[in-house]
């Protein structure tokens, strides 16, 4: 906690605030938890508008999903995960995200979460099996 309390004396708050945020929360610390989550916001609307490549790939927006699942604010949330569904493919490491991340689990059992979750599995395993085949053609598997 030092060291995140150094962070904040220091205002470098803008780079993993969502995980320390959503950390002060689940301690009942609603202050330093909404702190945390909106500067991680501030930085992601900030990327969205300077257009990064985590804004390109649609990265900030998955980012501000978990922001808003852990703040209570579903639609917008939502409209987030919506937002992320733009990309061709996915990472193993964002459907595993999805399925896993602790701010999620408010509503990870919801019929939209899981038409959205299951449209980004599709899309990971569409990419997977066109790599193994690629890579079987090429005589690498």
């Amino acid at each position: 906690l030092k060291a995140v309390e150094n962070r904040k004396k220091e205002g470098t708050t803008d780079r993993g605030g969502r995980t320390i945020g959503y950390s002060y929360l689940m301690q009942k610390d609603t202050i330093n938890g909404t702190f945390w989550l909106r500067n991680h916001e501030k930085f992601c609307l900030q990327s969205i508008t300077q257009n990064t490549s985590a804004s390109e790939h649609k990265g900030s927006y998955l980012d501000l999903a978990l922001i808003y699942a852990a703040l209570g604010e579903m639609e917008k949330a939502y409209e987030c995960l919506e937002e992320t569904e733009e990309r061709d493919s996915y990472p193993l490491w964002w459907v595993t995200m999805m399925r896993n991340e602790p701010p999620f689990n408010i509503m990870r059992n919801e019929p939209r979460f899981q038409q959205i979750l299951h449209r980004i599995e599709e899309k990971y395993q569409k990419q997977h099996d066109e790599v193994k085949e690629w890579l079987m053609e090429e005589g690498i598997l």
